[in-house]
């Protein structure tokens, strides 16, 4: 069952697999990415999820 979705976030179930998607660009993190020195874009994201989720599972 999902729960609510923040209003840039696309989450939708097919067949039994979840996609999430969400609008890049004036979050409200994208100034602490610049100040870290990466562009806040689809691929940081991508990275960023997917490093937080290999953590995860390891726990």
């Amino acid at each position: 069952m999902m729960g609510a979705v923040p209003e840039r976030m696309n989450l939708i179930d097919v067949a039994g697999l979840s996609s999430l998607s969400f609008a890049c660009g004036a979050l409200p993190a994208d100034a602490a990415v610049f100040a870290a020195g990466h562009e806040p874009n689809g691929y940081f994201w991508e990275g960023s999820l997917s490093t937080s989720l290999r953590a995860w599972y390891r726990r």
